[in-house]
Formats: C-alpha cells, sequence, structure tokens
C-alpha cells in the first residue's frame, strides 16, 4: 500500500513539475514574442473575428493585410482598424485591404501577391474566412454541404497555396487556421459544417508535422460561438435543439474578447488555441495523438474529464427517464422555464449519445 502511494504521489509530483515548467517556457515564448514589423494576413478580415484580431494585431505595429470578397466593407474595416490603433496610440497604422474570394485561386494568389509588394514577404497567415450553414443533415442540400467544403476547406488550401512555398524557401512562418469546436465534436444541424472544420484541424495537424522541419509554425484556432453577423445568419437555419444547446449549454462571447484570447495564445506559441472552457474540455474529452498544449496537463486531466462525462451523462440519462416517466404535463411544470419539452426531451437523448454507442 504504501508503494502504491509512494508510486503515485512519484508520478502526480512529475506530472506537476511538467505542467510548471511547460507552462515558464510558454510564457518566456510570449514574453519574447512580438508582431512588430511582421506582414500578417487575414482572410476575412472585414468582420467578426478576423477584424478583432486585424484590430488588436495592427495596433502592435505590425504591417496587416486583410482579404475579403467586398470592397465596401473592407474599406469599412480598414477605417476601423485604423480608428483603434489611433485610440491606442499608434497614429499611423500600416494596413492595406485586398479584395478577393478565396474559393477563386487565381484571385486570392493575386491578392497575396500584391500585399507581399506593400508590405513585404507574408510573415503571419491566418485563414479565418468560412461560412457556416445549418439545418438537419437531409434539409439541406447537397450545394450546402459542397459549399462548406468548398469555402472552409479547399479555400483554406487555396489561401495557403499562394503563401506557405515561399513560408518554406524562406524557412521561415506562421500559419493559423480557424477552426471550430465542431473540429473536435460534432452536433444535430452541423452535418455539413461540421465534417470542413474537422478536414481544416486535420490540415494544420498534418501540416504541423511537415512543416516543423521549415521553422514554420502551425497552429489551429478553436473559437466558441461569437456575437456575430455570422452566427446570427447561422441561427437563421439552425434546429431547434441546436438554438436550445445554444440558449441554455453555452456562452455567447464577444469577438474581440476571442481575438485577445486566441492572440495570447499564438504568443505563448501553442499548436491548438482553445480560446473557451468548453474546447479545451471537448479536446481533454477526446483525445488523440495530435499534439498537445501541455501534454502534463493532458495526462493529469484527460481521466478525471472523461468520468466526469460519463457521470454527466448517468445524470442526464437519470433526468430523461424520469422525465419520461412523470408524464409530459407534469414534466412542463418539472422544468423552470420550459416551453417546449419535446425539444428538451430530443437535446437530452442527444446528449445522452454523444461519445456512446447505446444507453438502452
Amino acid at each position: 500500500m504504501e508503494t502504491t502511494a509512494l508510486i503515485l504521489l512519484w508520478i502526480f509530483g512529475v506530472d506537476f513539475a511538467g505542467i510548471l515548467l511547460t507552462e515558464i517556457v510558454h510564457q518566456i515564448r510570449a514574453w519574447k514574442y512580438s508582431f512588430a514589423g511582421k506582414h500578417v494576413v487575414i482572410t476575412g478580415g472585414s468582420s467578426g473575428l478576423g477584424l478583432e484580431m486585424a484590430k488588436q494585431i495592427a495596433s502592435e505595429s505590425a504591417k496587416v493585410t486583410i482579404i475579403a470578397r467586398n470592397q465596401t466593407q473592407l474599406e469599412k474595416a480598414k477605417d476601423e482598424i485604423t480608428s483603434y490603433c489611433q485610440s491606442k496610440g499608434l497614429m499611423t497604422p500600416l494596413v492595406e485591404i485586398e479584395q478577393a474570394d478565396i474559393c477563386n485561386r487565381e484571385e486570392i494568389q493575386k491578392a497575396i501577391n500584391a500585399s507581399a509588394q506593400t508590405n513585404g514577404a507574408v510573415d503571419v497567415i491566418i485563414c479565418n474566412a468560412g461560412m457556416a450553414k445549418t439545418g438537419y443533415a437531409f434539409g439541406q442540400t447537397i450545394q450546402d454541404y459542397d459549399d462548406s467544403v468548398r469555402i472552409n476547406y479547399m479555400g483554406t488550401v487555396n489561401t495557403l497555396f499562394g503563401v506557405v512555398p515561399r513560408m518554406i524557401q524562406r524557412n521561415h512562418g506562421e500559419i493559423y487556421l480557424v477552426g471550430s469546436t465542431c473540429s473536435m465534436l460534432s452536433y444535430i444541424g452541423y452535418c455539413a459544417y461540421s465534417p470542413s472544420k474537422y478536414a481544416v484541424k486535420g490540415l494544420a495537424d498534418g501540416l504541423r508535422m511537415e512543416l516543423q522541419r521549415c521553422n514554420i509554425r502551425v497552429g489551429c484556432i478553436y473559437p466558441p460561438n461569437m456575437d456575430t453577423p455570422c452566427l446570427k445568419k447561422e441561427n437563421e437555419t439552425k434546429p431547434e435543439e441546436g438554438l436550445y444547446v445554444e440558449k441554455h449549454l453555452e456562452s455567447l462571447f464577444s469577438s474581440a474578447d476571442i481575438a485577445r484570447k486566441a492572440i495570447r495564445h499564438i504568443k505563448r506559441g501553442e499548436p491548438q488555441i482553445y480560446c473557451d472552457l468548453d474546447a479545451w474540455a471537448v479536446s481533454m474529452i477526446n483525445g488523440s495523438i495530435g499534439p498537445h498544449n501541455n501534454i502534463f496537463v493532458s495526462i493529469l486531466f484527460a481521466a478525471p474529464a472523461i468520468l466526469f462525462t460519463s457521470a454527466f451523462r448517468w445524470i442526464l440519462l437519470g433526468i430523461y427517464r424520469m422525465k419520461q416517466f412523470v408524464g409530459p404535463e407534469k414534466r412542463k411544470k418539472w422544468v423552470a422555464g420550459s416551453s417546449n419539452s419535446e425539444i428538451e426531451d430530443r437535446v437530452f437523448a442527444s446528449l445522452l449519445h454523444v461519445g456512446w454507442n447505446h444507453f438502452d
């Protein structure tokens, strides 16, 4: 018994020491990192997360190029970035705009070439442009599935083909792809969107392995739901279950806060950039042979996370069965604030089967 206790104590001691050491390394990287003078290209930079990242990075004296399809929005975004930088004391920020559709290889290549002529070689590329179209799997069209892959995945590939070969030649660069929590865990209504974001994560993981020998850093950003025009449009076709989960089980963040968190993790040199607790928890539960920001944290929390989610699902099962037992009239009173118990039943049933084959 004493021997077992000593072994466990030694394991936890080594693990905590590893956590501390890794955090120190990340923090030193953050202190040393600077955007100043770097040419940062951001696709989808005229609104939402892309615009907020452009503001904050430009305010650190970086040379920023934002790329989007709408020229009017680009010009408005440039004015917003300039005003933000001036409010931070940088009176003449270096901001360029390029109009291009990431789905058009020639257009995106031309835009990147033009940005390089103005601001120099691209040091950092943030592939943020994308779209989310939601709906029940077969309530959506084949075109919806095709658009998701064409824009979210192939649009990212098109952009990288315009940047990465030159980074390889220079033996230097940073690549950040914007995924989603849906890159790790799908849900009702996301059958067209989620696979395209799984593909983005897979691309990031593969590139990271290939390009580390070229001194090119690759990261994947996992933003949560943000109060953006994109989310409002997404909610127009989102199934009831998704809206319920979004209202009762998820938090809504501002794009400015998420941009701040993403930039902080970029500076720390982390390959997996989790912008909220949900994304981090999902990554712990899923587990993978992919890189971990802190392997010691993963070792320490992976098992408890799995145990917690197992207990959580059993609790959900108990509630679900009780709701079935008491009947529809009584459970309307039993669930505070419930306006549609059928939607709740479907949400409970779907959550019970995340990562499990059967409960019955």
